[in-house]
């Protein structure tokens, strides 16, 4: 009968879109798609082709997509052990710290039961030994060709590797799983993160306060990545228990050690690091008690500036499912410049910078303001946001409206940016639009409009994309859609338009786009094809 429910409830559980990438930005915590890199979603289009059975996977797995807190996992894994699996989405949604935004883009990454999820591909096919390919080739209108090659193998869940070939650089790794023994072990391209990424956080890191869930990082550990920014070393793990410990070897002569103690309320670890001759440590912490989330980082560096030290530290309040509240204080002293810090910070390096960020969300309305000081210069940031939907006839519609005003004393740059999008869907048909207007140093506008047809193996996209911005500073961003494994947020500067045309069928994928300038600006075209195996 529980069964039988679930199934039912899930069928009028609300729907996710075609693209992941939209589940990604809110799993991690950022603005919008403009806020994503080429980086991340390599690395998480593996998980969305290979997703990951949440009653089976351990702890230390689930940890590792930096999507949950210890206490979401705690929550989910006492679930588990009270009820059986999880059999649904909805199911999913129902458990303590989930809620059912988060249930629904995770549909993306995670399977329950037998459901086969809302994969890319598919489940990861129950074979001994698979394997997988791609090849993603561009030319341009300047006759710049580039090609990219991927190659990923896997026996069984103890053993995989991978190897990206692009030009002249070559990323390869090998990975070990124990399933008897939990260790685990990754050998060449690798990213480390830990913490709140003060001393160690290689990779992809969020730059400023964007949204309420990007305040706090969730750490990943060691895991294997193909990504252009992932580290060359050798790292290890073991868990026993509640203790699990981390050794990595850097191929740039880095040293790391962590060691982390897991509760079913929270977290608790220390990182230490040594590079030529500079050597860290940290304390870190998140601790949920009644619903209140706290979570904090303090570290230590020495390096060729000298004795740095950073702090940074947070509270989340959640009142009720989708009303929620968090503040974070930041400090980092003049001389704390670890090379792999990747904690928030609004300039472009972290050292001599305090600051404070703030969030409320409430329903389908958000507010998040940061301020910060560097070298006696003051920077300030907000993002208002209100989302809607609404079912008119058979149509589905979706909309957001954000103000966006940032300030910087250094460039003494001020700006308003108002945006607004409205998606509706109806079946198989898809339309997008957007209007965005920002008041720099002058006015720039952007508007597109893309239609889609879409079926479980095929998508076929055409967009018409207006512009006109006159400043360099008022320049203007928007996320194109693009072939599998890529990622492109073009800059729109100066005054034109494009058309670009995007089609997928199964594991082949082709990309047009076609900018037409006003002025002496040359025009430029760009053609992508995709192929998986």
């Amino acid at each position: 009968m529980r069964t039988f429910i679930m199934m039912v409830m899930s069928i009028f559980f609300s729907g996710i879109t075609d693209d992941f990438t939209d589940a990604l930005v809110r799993l991690c915590g950022l603005e919008s798609k403009e806020a994503l890199t080429e980086d991340v979603v390599e690395e998480y289009s593996y998980l969305a082709r290979h997703p990951i059975d949440i009653n089976s996977a351990s702890d230390d797995r689930i940890s590792s997509t930096g999507f949950f807190t210890p206490f979401q996992i705690a929550s989910i894994k006492d679930y588990i052990m009270r009820n059986g699996p999880i059999l649904s989405y909805v199911e999913l949604a129902g458990i303590t710290g989930v809620g059912k935004q988060m249930a629904d883009d995770l549909r993306f990454f995670f399977i329950c039961g037998n459901n086969s999820g809302n994969s890319l591909i598919g489940p990861e096919k129950k074979k001994r030994f698979h394997i997988e390919g791609s090849m993603r080739n561009t030319i341009k209108s300047d006759m710049i060709v580039g090609s990219k090659a991927k190659y990923e193998a896997a026996y069984g869940r103890q053993l995989s590797a991978g190897v990206s070939i692009m030009g002249n650089a070559v990323k390869g790794y090998m990975c070990y799983n124990g399933v008897k023994y939990p260790i685990k072990v990754v050998l060449g391209s690798l990213n480390v993160r830990y913490g709140q990424g003060l001393l160690l956080w290689s990779g992809f890191s969020i730059g400023g306060v964007s949204q309420l869930s990007g305040l706090s990082r969730n750490p990943t550990g060691i895991n294997a990545s193909l990504a252009s920014s992932s580290i060359k070393g050798v790292a290890a793990n073991c868990t026993i228990g509640r203790s699990s410990v981390d050794a990595c070897v850097l191929s740039d002569g880095g040293l790391a050690v962590h060691y982390g103690y897991h509760t079913r309320k929270g977290t608790y670890a220390t990182t230490a690091m040594y590079e030529n001759g500079d050597i860290g440590c940290s304390l870190d912490y998140k601790m949920t008690i009644w619903k209140i989330t706290t979570f904090g980082e303090l570290a230590v560096y020495k390096g060729a500036e000298g004795m740095g030290t950073a702090f940074l530290g947070g509270a989340f309040y959640n009142i009720a499912y989708k009303k929620r509240a968090g503040v974070i204080l930041r400090y980092y002293s003049d001389e704390f410049a670890p090379r792999y810090c990747g904690s928030i910070h609004s300039g472009t390096k972290p050292a001599g910078e305090n600051g404070v960020g703030a969030a409320v969300e409430y329903e389908k309305v958000s507010l998040v303001a940061d301020y910060s000081i560097k070298d006696g210069l003051s920077s300030f940031r907000s993002i208002e946001k209100w989302l809607w939907n609404k079912s008119l006839d058979e149509w589905e519609l979706d909309g957001e409206l954000r103000h966006t005003m940032k300030y910087k004393a250094k460039t003494s740059y001020y700006s308003n940016e108002l945006r607004a999008g409205i998606n509706a869907s109806k079946g198989a048909l898809q339309l997008c639009s957007r209007i965005q207007m920002l008041k720099g140093e002058g006015l720039s506008a952007l508007g597109y409009v893309e239609g889609s047809l879409i079926s479980e193996k095929s998508r076929i996209s055409a967009r018409v994309l207006c512009f006109d911005a006159r400043a360099w500073a008022d320049r203007l961003y928007a996320y194109s859609r693009d072939v599998p494994g890529a990622f492109s947020v073009p800059v729109y500067y100066g005054r034109g338009s494009e058309w670009s045309l995007y089609a997928r069928y199964k594991k082949i994928a082709l990309r047009l786009s076609y900018t037409s300038y006003q002025g002496d600006k040359a025009n430029k075209w760009e053609v992508k094809g995709y192929v998986a195996f």
